[in-house]
């Protein structure tokens, strides 16, 4: 999707999309030619990966998230950062988040699929990185998939019905359904 947004697909139609935007000649030079230099990440970015990474070491070695943050802490961020990103992953868990009420199949998962072949530049693939999946412990034929997202505010149903990140990521579990529920129904 951010590859797409990179290029502008103006002619990607679905229901009530995002806004179209992007250069090709952007996405050229960003990823075909590779000449575009990297953005320096700013604060905001950071410490939303930082959160990320922080996720992640809480599942993996069933820790808090002031040990998570501890073990995973980038020196770029500012020390008073830490106890504010510490309330995030709190307030996370005490919603119920997916950590809390899923069987974690998966995070950072990398995922391609054939979208269509064309006759000139063969198959055009898409690419998603879903930051964590998984199986619903009471209706294990339904499966998860969320997106981290480093601001507070929760998207409303209207904006998640018109995010085309979320659409792909939902039609690219389906495409793939089999390796984590072969045989179930979709």
């Amino acid at each position: 999707v951010s590859q797409w947004r990179t290029f502008g697909a103006a002619d990607l139609a679905l229901d009530e999309q995002e806004e179209p935007r992007g250069c090709p000649r952007q996405y050229q030079r960003k990823y075909v030619l590779k000449d575009v230099p990297p953005r320096v990440r700013n604060q905001a970015a950071r410490a939303g990966t930082m959160l990320h990474v922080a996720l992640h070491h809480m599942e993996e070695h069933n820790t808090g998230p002031e040990e998570a943050l501890t073990a995973a802490w980038n020196p770029q961020l500012p020390p008073e950062l830490f106890a504010e990103l510490k309330e995030v992953l709190l307030s996370y868990l005490d919603r119920g988040g997916p950590m809390v009420r899923y069987a974690t199949l998966g995070h950072e998962l990398d995922l391609r699929t054939v979208l269509y072949v064309d006759d000139v530049f063969g198959p055009v693939m898409l690419r998603c990185i879903i930051d964590w999946i998984g199986l619903d412990v009471q209706d294990q034929s339904l499966l998860h998939i969320v997106d981290y997202k480093s601001g507070m505010a929760i998207p409303s149903r209207t904006e998640a019905r018109r995010s085309v990140q979320m659409k792909a990521y939902n039609w690219i579990i389906f495409q793939l359904w089999d390796r984590w529920l072969r045989g179930q129904p979709k």
